[in-house]
């Protein structure tokens, strides 16, 4: 049973089917042993039962409190002997070495399957189009931060057994990521591969004391992200005790990102201890491979610091920040954060952001260098903190203990640094004493085996998510990179043929209007309706008071009374009248009552109601339409007129008044085709994108769409400059029509209705003047209207000659407002569309100059790629080759995971027999990254 031996891992594996009911009860029993239990178990039966559980063990979820322990509910963190049980508590006593590894030896493959991950760059998010978020792949990491000079490099030397840089102040100047992994096969030996890895360029000639607006888009200023991270081989060690100057020197090559890192790799060689930069956001990378290691990978990052050495370089500390930051925010991190315990808990830097990043609930807090401790200062802070109650981290707080500087000089090594570290808190006040109760949480070994485990945890939960976003960013690379095809040479001139084939067919399908494409000739037909309703906008008016009508009225016995506001009426009389647009519904009503409701057919003229015409003046719908008095054309057509015959119209008179309306329409012929140029630009533009949207940053893309503009302007300039301005013109020269029978359909509809329009003016008079003596009532009103001798006498308007040719002008305007509208539209259909249907294409190959001379040459040219356009593919090449390398470590490890049952062999070599996809079925990601099944 032995090689099938793990923690708490949840397999679904069909050969580990036949574990038995005593075997799944014994290895929960003592993986999830509640911390009420009043009774201990003994290591070697904890031993016993991880070595005989099967995988097919499915643990229930424990209860956490802070500080990451199984509890009782009720027991408040403490079982009933006040001591603080864990999964962790047993693992270091007085079980072998080789037993602790036990629990760590899974992760293995899973440890390098995130690092390969890692080293990719694929953490890094989509580089194509659209929600970078949505697409970023979750990578699983331990991130070791403090403040500086907190203990974070002893922390590090004693998880990893090695030896970091040490020196005063800052040692740290640049993340280290150390991976750290098993390999018990026979004649293994120590080594590590160091190699640099290159996220970001330097950017030195930016300027430095202080910080842009721009410069603040850039968190790591001076340092800016690559497309496609690099891996630079540094060198391998053999030897721990000339680690620590390797990545010294690794640390300087990076902090000199204008040398060759080569002139650093000799430990014999002298090189330059000067920095160029006090601090990097490149990685160091160290590879550890070798017998009992323990299967972790983390990153070990600057201490912050809150002021620099250099007044003139205020940038460093943000520059730190941000890189916590960046490693902290990360939902799938787990966080180590290392506390000095000669200080004060409260300042600490570190500790801010990760509660300024809400990132307490993955965090793990390391209390270290508690033998300086001050004598005779207060535990309680410490005590409240170890028992959860305060600063509160998710998975709570473990303590430390490395060796002094002078057991480091005498050359102390890792076993006994970890005999001495228990040794001390198990003969040292406080924690021997009052701290007793916290001793599962004393000590590296217990925060290596609990950083292993939730590590595990971490990667298996969040494996299915993964590889659905590298998925995802295959999908999204794909799609960006069909868009950016490298330049032909062979066949460049069938593909500019074929792109020039394309883009005209296209045109030639929207200006026939045909659907499915038939989005130009909806907006065509909107821009030919506002044209034509701005047209009849100008129509002239009447106002039908005139200063006879007090002298008639008093004739006709209906005394007048004092004038009122005039009246202005607005008569549609071209009701039944073809028309191209839906027509508007005649209204004889004043102005003022709004926009005239458009209809499809043509409606006969109705009587205009009395009560609609006291309602005060009215609102005209464009201001330079003409209206006019009846005094102004009686006076026009008595100064014009050549004729001593009463009452005759001279004929120049009536062209005079007609073509004085016309004047204006200019305006809606402007506004007409500027609105058009730009719609039909922009229909154009758009059929072009579809078509070149491929080859847009090159030249055949720019001097393409330059020869449509210029084709465009030259057409639509001949309709907009030449041919309207024409037939305005002729409108306006004199009037003019031989359809008698329009003619004489419009005039007849208008006249009608500004006759009754007179007509209730003067009856709305007469009401007026006899209510002044006796208020009249609806009834009487209504008699008055029907009465017929007063109808009669109304009739005699002695403004009926003014009113007829009022009609005249109307029903000319309708005819010649209609043929106005109908030539410009018919000349841009006729012309500008058909030019685009069938001339565009030759007017591309010609100006491209596609047949002339070598034209094979031609098009080679205009397809090759610019810079940009070459660095963009260049670097999505590069992103799809790391998605499917990351695919295929993914791949690799699930067939090796279903492969069946593991034997001894595969646990010496850290592999495991857990199932990715069924892990992925039986145990979903949580919301909370942190909430995962204990393995």
């Amino acid at each position: 049973m032995a090689g099938r031996t793990r923690a708490r891992v949840t397999a679904v594996n069909k050969n580990y089917r036949s574990a038995t009911m005593s075997e799944q009860q014994s290895a929960e029993e003592i993986a999830h042993q509640p911390s009420s239990a009043s009774t201990t178990v003994p290591d070697d039966t904890i031993h016993s039962a991880y070595t005989k559980a099967s995988s097919q063990v499915t643990p229930q979820r424990p209860q956490h409190n802070s500080l990451g322990s199984h509890q009782n509910q009720g027991s408040n963190g403490q079982s009933q002997n006040g001591t603080i049980r864990n999964e962790h508590s047993e693992a270091t006593n007085g079980v072998s070495e080789n037993g602790i590894e036990m629990l760590g030896r899974g992760t293995k493959e899973l440890v390098l399957a995130i690092n390969t991950l890692e080293r990719l760059g694929l953490s890094q998010g989509s580089l194509a189009k659209g929600n970078r978020s949505k697409s970023e792949i979750p990578s699983p990491k331990v991130v070791v931060v403090g403040d500086q000079s907190a203990g974070k490099s002893s922390v590090i030397e004693a998880i990893s057994d090695i030896k970091v840089p040490r020196s005063s102040g800052t040692c740290t100047r640049c993340p280290l990521n150390i991976t750290s992994v098993a390999n018990d096969e026979p004649g293994a030996v120590w080594q590590c591969r160091v190699y640099l890895h290159k996220k970001f360029d330097y950017h030195g000639s930016y300027p430095l004391p202080s910080l842009t607006k721009e410069k603040e888009k850039i968190p790591f200023h001076p340092w800016v992200e690559r497309d496609a991270p690099m891996d630079i081989p540094f060198t391998v060690v053999n030897h721990k005790d000339s680690l620590a100057e390797i990545i010294r020197r690794a640390q300087l090559a990076t902090l000199n990102p204008t040398h060759d890192p080569d002139q650093y790799i000799d430990e014999h060689a002298p090189f330059n201890r000067n920095m160029q930069v006090e601090f990097s956001p490149n990685l160091v990378c160290l590879d550890i491979s070798g017998p009992g290691l323990p299967n972790l990978s983390f990153y070990d990052l600057p201490g912050v610091i809150n002021q620099t050495e250099d007044d003139g370089k205020p940038y460093l500390v943000k520059l730190v920040k941000n890189l916590v930051k960046e490693y902290i925010k990360s939902e799938n991190a787990l966080v180590l954060l290392a506390t000095s315990m000669e200080g004060d808990a409260a300042n600490s830097s570190a500790a801010k952001i990760v509660r300024k990043l809400k990132a307490e609930s993955r965090c793990i807090g390391v209390l270290t260098k508690p033998d300086r401790l001050p004598q005779g200062d207060p535990i309680d802070v410490w005590k409240a903190m170890l028992s959860g109650k305060k600063f509160q981290l998710g998975y709570g707080y473990f303590v430390t203990k490395q060796p002094a500087q002078s057991d480091l000089d005498r050359g102390i090594d890792h076993v006994d640094a970890r005999r001495m570290e228990m040794e001390f808190f198990e003969s040292n006040e406080p924690w021997a004493t009052e701290f007793a109760e916290f001793r599962p949480r004393f000590g590296t070994r217990n925060l290596q085996d609990f950083l292993s485990q939730k590590l595990t945890a971490q990667i298996l939960a969040t494996l299915p998510l993964i590889r659905d976003r590298v998925k995802l960013q295959l999908d999204q690379i794909d799609a960006e990179i069909k868009y950016l095809p490298e330049p032909p040479t062979h066949n460049a001139l069938g593909i500019v043929l074929e792109l020039l084939q394309y883009f005209t067919d296209h045109v030639q399908k929207a200006m026939e209007g045909q659907y499915p494409y038939n989005e130009w000739r909806l907006v065509w037909k909107g821009l030919r309706q506002t044209f034509y309703q701005k047209l009849e906008d100008l129509k002239p008016t009447l106002r039908v008071s005139g200063k006879l009508d007090r002298l008639f009225l008093a004739t006709t016995n209906a005394s007048p009374s004092k004038d009122t506001d005039p009246i202005t009426i607005d008569s549609d009389e071209e009701f039944g009248t073809p028309c191209p647009v839906p027509a508007s519904t005649p209204s004889k009503k004043r102005k003022m009552e709004g926009p005239e409701t458009p209809s499809q057919t043509p409606v006969p003229p109705t009587a205009i109601k009395s009560q609609n015409f006291n309602k005060g003046p009215a609102v005209r719908k464009n201001q330079l339409a003409k209206t006019f008095m009846l005094d102004e054309i009686k006076k026009t057509l008595d100064d014009i007129s050549t004729s001593d015959i009463p009452g005759e119209v001279d004929p120049k008179a009536l062209d005079y008044l007609i073509v004085i309306c016309l004047k204006h329409w200019n305006q809606p012929t402007t506004e007409f085709f500027t609105t058009m140029e730009i719609a039909l630009r922009s229909q154009l533009r758009s059929i072009f994108d579809e078509a070149f949207e491929a080859w847009a940053s090159t030249e055949i893309y720019s001097e393409a769409w330059a020869i449509v503009e210029q084709f465009l302007i030259i057409h639509l300039g001949e309709q907009k400059d030449t041919l309207a301005p024409h037939m305005l013109s002729v409108e306006q020269e004199k009037p003019f029509t031989d359809d008698h029978e329009l003619w004489d359909y419009h005039i007849v509809n208008a006249k009608q209705g500004f006759q009754e329009a007179r007509l209730n003016h003067l009856f709305q008079k007469h009401f007026q003047s006899m209510a002044s003596r006796k208020p009249l009532s609806q009834a009487e009103r209504e008699r008055m209207l029907k009465d017929p001798v007063l109808r009669e006498k109304f009739k005699n308007d002695p403004y009926h000659r003014e009113v007829e040719v009022m009609a005249k002008i109307r029903g000319y305007y309708k005819i010649a407002s209609t043929r106005f509208y109908d030539n410009i539209c018919l000349s841009l259909q006729a012309k500008l569309f058909r030019k685009l249907r069938t001339a565009l294409h030759e007017e591309l190959t010609s100006g491209l100059k596609v047949y002339e001379g070598d034209g094979r040459e031609r098009c080679i040219q205009l397809l090759a790629e610019d810079g940009e356009r070459r660095q963009q593919r260049f670097a999505l090449m590069n992103r799809r080759k790391a998605l499917l390398e990351g695919q295929k470590c993914l791949d690799e490890l699930d067939r090796k995971y279903q492969e069946g049952p593991v034997n001894s062999s595969d646990v010496s070599n850290g592999s495991s027999p857990l199932p990715l996809q069924s892990y992925a079925a039986e145990h979903p990601t949580s919301s909370d990254p942190m909430e995962l099944e204990e393995v």
